[in-house]
């Protein structure tokens, strides 16, 4: 999945997704996280850097806009790991897909 940004008006946001392919679970070897570098790193990113700094200080949203967006993330989990169950992928793939969602969710601290 991406989550490209954009600038307008000299303002830095997230652009609408366009792109809901899950390409991370394929490589054999993941050496980043994401393409482009937040506060200097593209791997092992913690919510700091995601909230604080990305979600705060470079996009601007308030703490009541990361919560809801937190929230709406949350409250879809169980539907996301549904769709990985009934999905073409393989059992590996899945497997993958489960791990790395637990994974990313661990970071922005969502529990289920």
């Amino acid at each position: 999945m991406n989550f490209p940004i954009i600038t307008e008006d000299g303002k830095v946001k997230l652009s609408p997704c366009y792109d809901l392919v899950n390409s991370t679970i394929e490589y054999k070897k993941q050496d980043k996280e994401i393409a482009l570098p937040l506060k200097g790193k593209k791997k092992h990113l913690i919510r700091s850097t995601l909230i604080d700094y990305f979600g705060i200080e470079r996009c601007e949203l308030t703490s009541k806009s990361i919560e809801r967006v937190l929230e709406t993330i949350s409250s879809s989990v169980p539907k996301w790991k549904e769709l990985i169950d009934i999905s073409f992928l393989s059992k590996e793939m899945k497997d993958k897909y489960h791990n790395l969602l637990d994974t990313r969710l661990s970071i922005l601290k969502i529990q289920l």
